[in-house]
């Protein structure tokens, strides 16, 4: 089920934003079509999702091997959740060409959302600098 339920959200991007078209091509600022702000969307969402990964490597540093399979195996868990309810959300448009838009945006939002978490510090709340 839960392979069937990534395939589902991959189909969704996909269908949203062919390869042949990037955000260079696109004015993001000016975006008005379904299309261009997909394509916008999954660029917004590239960028957030490399901050997440910058953000994941560097908090696993300082981390020992039980630490490191914990934060691994909550990140496992957090991208499952976050692919499911993006799903359910883009689920209220299904068929629609505004679908593959929702997920990217929930998508996008959950990813920001998400290196805010990893960057603040459990004990203390601060943001720490990655």
């Amino acid at each position: 089920m839960k392979k069937h339920l990534s395939l589902i959200v991959f189909c969704l991007c996909l269908t949203g934003a062919p390869a042949s078209v990037s955000a260079q091509a696109v004015s993001c600022d000016e975006a008005t079509t379904t299309h261009e702000m997909t394509v916008c969307e999954k660029a917004a969402l590239d960028t957030v999702d490399e901050e997440l990964n910058r953000v994941y490597g560097a908090l696993q540093v300082d981390l020992d091997k039980t630490s490191k399979l914990l934060l691994r195996d909550a990140q496992r868990a957090w991208i499952a959740y976050r692919d499911a309810e993006c799903a359910r959300i883009a689920d209220f448009a299904r068929g629609g060409t505004i679908a593959p838009l929702l997920a990217l945006g929930c998508k996008t939002k959950m990813t920001a959302d998400r290196v805010s978490e990893l960057a603040r510090n459990p004990l203390t709340g601060e943001t720490q600098s990655y």
